[in-house]
């Protein structure tokens, strides 16, 4: 007996997708069994006796690993720690014994805290063994290696992040009429332009010049072919048509361009961990 072939097509493609997105729809959450932890060391962050963080490429790679952690874990039980040491290179006038490990330590706290949001635990300072050497000079590598910075993480029962499916899609275009012509954001605010008004219309003109909005209506149309394509997948944001803000004066649009400039649109999540594009 020959072998049956069963012919697709793309609808009937596009379905059996639209099915496996559907069932998965909510949220993908998961567990790890073993603890993580993680180290990094900065070496070369700051100048010999000084105690201001510089912007080093070691600095960088901490901080692109720490925001990928931030981006897959749950963060807000993690232990972090921070280690910093100081050598006996001659400390800045005011500073006693282990007042610049400290100084340091505080300044990456900082950093982290403002920059990452990270809440640090604790600081511990360490003072460097080898012996000021005036002929060895400031910089010599004796020295840079008792400077430092380490950051530990350590994350004990581990929970990834919730992977939310379910995309926004904001409503941007005209109006039935061709009159009125809206741009919406996520959070549920809606700006419109009215046609028939001389001092909108002016404004609309400006707006269509700036140099974000070919990018932005890009994104938005295709966010919205992909919503229409994998509807389970989307939610259309609703907005209180009474509260429209009219874009009739140079103020307005200008909250208007900062809304533009700050707002990125999320894709949907495939079978494949990919954004739907």
């Amino acid at each position: 007996m020959g072998k049956r072939v069963v012919r697709l097509t793309e609808a009937d493609l596009e379905k059996i997708i639209n099915k496996v997105l559907s069932e998965q729809r909510k949220e993908k959450t998961g567990k790890d069994i073993q603890p993580i932890t993680k180290t990094f060391n900065i070496i070369n962050s700051f100048e010999s006796g000084q105690y201001k963080l510089k912007n080093t490429p070691e600095l960088q790679k901490v901080v692109k690993e720490i925001k990928s952690l931030m981006s897959e874990y749950d963060m807000s039980k993690a232990i972090i720690d921070i280690v910093a040491g100081e050598s006996k290179v001659p400390n800045p006038k005011g500073f006693g014994e282990g007042d610049l490990a400290k100084a340091r330590a505080n300044e990456f706290k900082k950093f982290l805290e403002n920059e990452l949001g990270v809440k640090v635990r604790n600081i511990e300072t360490k003072i460097g063994t080898t012996d000021w050497d005036a002929n060895k000079g400031k910089d010599h590598p004796d020295y840079q290696r008792e400077q430092f910075v380490n950051l530990n993480i350590e994350i004990d029962a581990p929970s990834r992040k919730q992977i939310v499916e379910i995309v926004p899609n904001p409503r941007y275009g005209m109006d039935p009429s061709g009159i009125k012509t809206f741009v919406g954001f996520t959070d549920g605010t809606m700006f419109s332009f009215d046609k028939n008004d001389q001092t909108q219309r002016n404004m609309m003109v400006k707006f269509n010049r700036i140099p974000d909005l070919d990018n932005f209506r890009k994104n938005r149309i295709n966010l919205d072919k992909v919503c229409k394509r994998y509807q389970s997948m989307c939610d259309n944001v609703e907005y209180d048509m009474t509260k429209v803000i009219e874009v009739k004066d140079e103020n307005t649009l200008n909250q208007l361009i900062d809304r533009v400039k700050q707002e990125k649109l999320l894709f949907p999540i495939g079978i494949q961990n990919k954004e739907l594009k």
